[in-house]
């Protein structure tokens, strides 16, 4: 219960990220109808209308990243694409895009690849598109996840205990997140004043009320998609990575997830949607034992509000005072043998 243990001031190194008027920033009533609105933009009815355009960043074309070298300038490749604002006075990340085709033809028949780095830009791709929407995934997308990566950056650990200290990465977080912010309410602004209304998780934040009847605010729907974004990027990312490395440290279920792939795609052909999709037990089940062993949130973290008094499995009681720190291990729950046969395996 919220009264005995609470998130406290543990993730106060999310408000200089996100903004002061959503999540840890606000109060909890305020917090909890937040969460709601991501609830029902993000309910499978909502995903549906995002397996096409997430088809399209996979099929049709997709961007190779190349970080600039000491000199500031790109490496060799066929087409650059210079990102505005991609270096701060105070230090920063220069990124440049490669445009090419089908995203995994770039990999080849053959050879070694970083699944994690690579999952990552295709998750960019689709969020920026199924989230943000077209605005920035066709006229700026260089230039919103330059910005994104240096607030990103503010996630550290010096950050994460001193959230406000003056230091070149949090100066550089904090102006791009105001740039960031104005994009964002540049593209709200528009959508408003040309009655547009697009199919993407930005358009249902600013269609979102609350229970008085409140609309959202620009700031609110900023500091949401933004949030939505690092949650969405960090745990997709870690899942899907872990997916493919266990697949392919075991063959029998690698060969499995493919053979009901060919099978599914091949009866459906060029029709895949949602519930096609949902047909691909094999590998559904193979990403939940993926996130079962390698848990996106290794460790949950709160606060304890008031003396409060726990029991263990072996009915052992251990008082725990208010002012102290819990920490739920889900790395190791995922890993119990009285609720899992063979945790390991």
């Amino acid at each position: 219960m919220e009264s005995e243990i609470t998130h406290g001031d543990i993730y106060e190194f999310t408000v200089p990220i996100f903004g002061k008027e959503m999540g840890f920033a606000v109060d909890y009533t305020t917090r909890m109808e937040q969460n709601r609105f991501f609830v029902e933009s993000l309910r499978p009815a909502q995903l549906r209308n995002h397996v096409n355009p997430m088809l399209q960043e996979v099929e049709d074309g997709g961007v190779v990243w190349r970080r600039g070298g000491i000199d500031g300038r790109p490496g060799m490749v066929n087409a650059m694409i210079s990102f505005e604002d991609g270096v701060e006075e105070d230090g920063g990340s220069n990124f440049y895009g490669v445009c090419v085709g089908n995203y995994f033809a770039k990999w080849g028949d053959e050879g070694i690849v970083d699944l994690k780095h690579e999952f990552q830009q295709l998750l960019m791709l689709i969020s920026s598109r199924c989230l943000v929407g077209k605005e920035v995934r066709e006229k700026m997308f260089g230039q919103f996840c330059t910005l994104l990566h240096q607030i990103e950056e503010g996630l550290n650990l010096v950050s994460f205990l001193f959230p406000y200290i003056p230091i070149p990465v949090n100066r550089r977080r904090d102006k791009a997140r105001i740039k960031l912010t104005g994009l964002l309410s540049e593209i709200v602004m528009s959508r408003k004043s040309f009655d547009r209304v697009e199919e993407d998780v930005l358009q249902r934040l600013m269609d979102s009320t609350y229970k008085d009847g409140r609309a959202t605010t620009l700031g609110e729907v900023s500091g949401l998609i933004l949030g939505l974004i690092f949650a969405g990027k960090h745990t997709s990312a870690t899942t899907i990575t872990w997916t493919g490395a266990q697949l392919l440290s075991h063959q029998k279920f690698l060969v499995a997830a493919m053979d009901e792939q060919k099978q599914i795609i091949g009866k459906y052909k060029e029709n895949i949607d949602y519930s096609v999709l949902s047909e691909m037990r094999t590998l559904h089940s193979c990403i939940k034992e993926a996130a079962r062993m390698h848990p996106a949130l290794p460790t949950l973290v709160r606060k304890v509000q008031k003396d409060i008094t726990v029991t263990s499995k072996g009915g052992n009681e251990y008082g725990i005072p208010k002012g102290n720190t819990l920490v739920n291990l889900v790395l190791v729950n995922g890993m119990l043998p009285h609720i899992y046969n063979d945790p390991e395996v």
